[in-house]
């Protein structure tokens, strides 16, 4: 199941997501630092760099 941000124009997985997409958030890229981020992708880049997103107010 998906679920569309609040202008309709994006789908997400997470209904929490969903809900900040285009209303007062921004998803913001983070590298290494895995506890400031809301979603912390298990792939790491090359080097072992870790990533992930955190929703930040715009």
């Amino acid at each position: 199941m998906t679920h569309k941000c609040k202008s309709g124009q994006h789908t997400w997985i997470f209904k929490e997501d969903a809900e900040k997409c285009c209303n007062g958030f921004r998803r913001v890229l983070v590298f290494n630092d895995p506890k400031a981020c809301d979603n912390v992708v298990l792939d790491l880049l090359p080097g072992g760099v870790s990533y992930g997103y955190r929703w930040e107010p715009v």
